[in-house]
């Protein structure tokens, strides 16, 4: 009875050996694995260094390029008119480069209801 566990423990041994070389061979694609993933999370860390960050609720989204039709451009580069604004060019540079949040434009509202007057000379009609 001891022979037998012996025997059968030599057995178990002698087959954890032949699976040796399988694991091995597991444990060399779980690093390489590791390694390309690392290698993406790297690279998508890269490609988001230069991209803006979320400031505010709302995502930065690049302006409209201002461009002339052919039938707007003039023959001299002198007589060229500046096309864009200036002002909304540097807020967007700003938002671009995270100094401050993207945001939406501001609605106009009145403090107070608009009155109604009639005048005398529509009310004599």
């Amino acid at each position: 009875r001891v022979q037998q566990a012996a025997l059968r423990a030599a057995r178990l041994q002698h087959q954890e050996l032949f699976r040796l070389r399988g694991i091995k061979a597991q444990v060399a694609r779980r690093l390489m694995e590791l390694a390309r993933r690392k290698e993406q999370r790297r690279l998508r860390r890269l490609a988001e260094a230069n991209k803006p960050r979320r400031l505010g609720r709302l995502k930065y989204q690049d302006p409209d390029i201002d461009v002339q039709l052919s039938s707007e451009l003039s023959d001299s580069l002198r007589t060229l008119k500046p096309e864009g604004n200036i002002l909304r060019d540097r807020f967007k540079s700003f938002q671009k480069r995270n100094m401050i949040e993207p945001r939406e434009r501001a609605k106009f509202k009145r403090k107070y209801k608009v009155k109604m007057v009639e005048k005398r000379s529509f009310r004599e009609m």
